[in-house]
């Protein structure tokens, strides 16, 4: 951060903005069952690398919702 003040402190380390990290879209389990609803491989990849706001991206976020409740679940009975 090039503010003089926001550094007082840190002059040997300045302070730089936060980035965000690239998510994770890569998930072999979620990608199959995308395959198992008939979409193709090559448009699951596609979509999902260059960010893309469609049904493809959608439906592979949606599945990792649906997972994380499974997970949920799993972990509430196991206690």
């Amino acid at each position: 951060m090039k503010d003089r003040w926001v550094n007082i402190g840190y002059e040997d380390n300045p302070l730089r903005p936060y980035v965000e990290p690239k998510p994770d879209v890569t998930d072999p389990s979620r990608i199959s069952a995308m395959m198992n609803m008939g979409y193709h491989l090559d448009a699951i990849l596609n979509s999902l690398k260059s960010g893309n706001c469609d049904e493809i991206t959608a439906t592979y976020y949606l599945l990792e919702k649906k997972d994380d409740k499974i997970r949920d679940r799993e972990n509430e009975a196991s206690q």
